[in-house]
């Protein structure tokens, strides 16, 4: 299955913004350090599960503005 993530997300030609929970059990953090891109990918891990965005919605909102600019 890694493998056809990273099949998918090679295509992007885009930077790629991850934001993932330490605590994540459902898409433990190891998959994402192993996604592979073309252009840079920010990894953001944070002390939240499989929702981060939720559980730390400010810091994802912040982030993904400064992101975007």
């Amino acid at each position: 299955r890694m493998e056809q993530l990273n099949f998918i997300i090679i295509k992007f030609n885009c930077s790629i913004l991850l934001f993932w929970g330490k605590q994540d059990h459902e898409t433990p953090l190891w998959i994402a350090k192993k996604i592979k891109t073309k252009n840079n990918a920010e990894l953001i891990t944070t002390n939240a599960g499989h929702f981060a965005y939720l559980d730390n919605n400010s810091l994802f909102n912040n982030l993904v503005i400064g992101f975007l600019k």
